[in-house]
């Protein structure tokens, strides 16, 4: 881990002591919201809503931390912060600023919150009376697997997959702020870069067709369902 990841994780912890929350809504309500006059600038505003500050709307320690994790865009005392940070229950996680137009972004909204829901009800019986490995495929912020993990408890073993760099990064980031130091990014297309079999494997993958090809949007294939079948069938042969 870097010292960008390092600064991440830093401005992480620091928004957690100051009792940050914030629920990622979709691309469409986060625009609408935008366009409305901002009054006064927050934590939520400036890491939340991603608008617009200034220079004395924040604490110098968060504005260093920003300033070190290479986070920061603007200049002549006006900035925006080029990462976002979202909660779920205690959980914090980073992830792309808005809008998340670049190839490499990493997502954070609505599909996230179902995906987690998801995995509390399916995961609801699971008794780990053995250390279990986990792996969560194209796992973006790793907030699926993160969730997983903790929900498990015991000594589970969990594998971030995704062949974005930034996301692995983030990921990582996401797990030493979520108490989950052991867990490994692992740069992986589906599972060709992991060796040997899994207990769960879990996966949020993209289902749409993206004409700009977005890692986190792109599911390749007519129906942008290609992605989400390699997953299954390479899966299904690597369970235990």
């Amino acid at each position: 881990m870097n010292a960008k990841s390092h600064a991440l994780i830093a401005l992480g912890e620091n928004l957690r002591s100051r009792g940050y929350r914030f629920v990622a809504v979709t691309p469409a309500t986060h625009c609408r919201v935008l366009d409305r006059p901002a009054t006064t600038s927050t934590l939520e505003s400036i890491f939340g809503w991603n608008r617009p500050f200034d220079c004395a709307d924040v604490d110098n320690d968060i504005f260093e931390l920003l300033e070190d994790a290479e986070a920061l865009e603007g200049e002549f005392g006006r900035y925006k912060s080029r990462v976002r940070f979202a909660t779920i229950g205690e959980l914090l996680f980073v992830h792309s600023g808005f809008p998340t137009a670049e190839q490499d972004a990493v997502f954070f909204g609505p599909d996230t919150y179902r995906f987690v829901r998801l995995l509390r009800v399916s995961l609801a019986d699971v008794a780990a009376s053995k250390p279990l490995m986990l792996i969560d495929i194209g796992s973006g912020s790793g907030a699926g697997g993160i969730f997983a993990a903790r929900l498990l408890r015991g000594r589970t073993e969990l594998l971030l997959a995704d062949i974005n760099r930034k996301a692995l990064a983030f990921g990582a980031v996401n797990a030493a702020l979520n108490d989950l130091p052991n867990a490994r990014a692992v740069f992986s297309d589906v599972l060709a870069g992991i060796d040997g079999d899994a207990d769960i494997i879990v996966a949020n993958p993209p289902y749409l067709v993206d004409e700009n090809r977005r890692l986190y949007r792109h599911g390749g294939g007519e129906l942008g369902i290609s992605l989400a079948l390699r997953i299954a069938e390479q899966s299904l042969a690597r369970l235990r």
